[in-house]
């Protein structure tokens, strides 16, 4: 719904701005007839959902999904800029875990028929 509120008022503001440079005025029957419009596009919006509410349902779990993962992302880029990078102390008790064995190379050698 808010994306809908916002093309709407969007669309308003649009249309309450003068046509004509010159003269600073619009056309009067063009605003009245959009506004006739838009009135009559927001009331078969709002009936949308009584006819479909399994598709609006669905469309607002989508909405919050899509919502979310914004928000996530916009909370990683701030701590990017922030410099609040990884934990560096996190990092640190990762190293030196290897032991010689895990460090050692396998053999790799081949049989008296494996010439070159």
């Amino acid at each position: 719904m808010f994306v809908l509120r916002s093309v709407f008022w969007l669309t308003v503001v649009i249309l309450l701005l003068p046509a004509d440079p010159n003269t600073g005025e619009a056309p009067r029957s063009a605003i009245i007839e959009a506004v006739m419009s838009a009135r009559s596009s927001v009331a078969g919006l709002s009936g949308f959902c009584t006819r479909n509410p399994d598709v609006c349902m669905t469309g607002g779990a989508a909405i919050d999904l899509v919502a979310e993962k914004a928000e996530d992302g916009v909370e990683l880029i701030y701590d990017l800029i922030d410099g609040g990078g990884p934990d560096p102390s996190g990092a640190e008790s990762q190293r030196g875990t290897l032991t010689t064995d895990d460090l050692a190379l396998p053999w790799r050698g081949g049989g008296p028929d494996d010439r070159v």
